[in-house]
């Protein structure tokens, strides 16, 4: 019985229907293998995806897999790692939410604001709002998935989505909040964790 990764690219002398044209065997960098359905010429034979039956000396070379990036750990979340995991959950209201994730994805938005904000253009005639108004644009966009790792963020911490009302609370209520936004994660075990 054969055993093979499906990620290895492979480097092979076919033999097969295309090769007639070619002039023997030609060699094929990151052919697809199949297994053969009939076994008929023993456990060494191998169909590639076009058919060419691959034989036992063939030099098969291992490449290396290119992976998926995997979601960084909540607790070492980097900027870069932050910013993509927000907006790759741009409207998801259900997990949970590191402190890292959280306030690295707060920073960015608030430099991108100050940042849109602080091209406006001064003109003889007066300023023209050019990045005021490329800045409301920007917290349109950022608001639902701001609202996402917001609530992600409290239930991670082991608070209720609800507690975002304490922003209707002046000064007093974003003080509250912000607090509760920095509690530690609690583990999932927890009752309570996931409210």
């Amino acid at each position: 019985m054969l055993r093979f990764h499906l990620h290895a690219a492979v480097e092979c002398r076919a033999e097969g229907p295309a090769d007639s044209e070619a002039g023997g065997g030609a060699t094929h960098p990151e052919q697809r293998l199949l297994p053969s359905s009939p076994p008929s010429a023993g456990p060494s034979t191998l169909l590639t995806s076009d058919s060419r039956r691959l034989t036992a000396g063939v030099p098969f070379r291992k490449v290396p897999l290119v992976t998926a990036q995997v979601p960084a750990d909540p607790a070492t979340m980097t900027f870069g790692d932050s910013i993509a995991t927000v907006f790759r959950k741009y409207a998801d209201f259900s997990g949970r939410a590191g402190r890292a994730e959280f306030w690295w994805f707060t920073l960015f938005t608030a430099l991108v604001s100050a940042g849109l904000g602080a091209t406006n253009v001064l003109t003889p005639d007066g300023t023209v709002m050019i990045g005021s108004s490329l800045a409301s644009v920007w917290g349109v966009a950022v608001l639902l998935p701001s609202l996402a790792v917001a609530v992600r963020r409290l239930r991670d911490a082991g608070h209720v989505w609800t507690e975002l009302l304490w922003l209707l609370v002046p000064i007093a209520g974003l003080i509250v909040l912000i607090v509760r936004l920095c509690d530690a994660g609690r583990p999932e075990d927890v009752p309570g964790a996931e409210r």
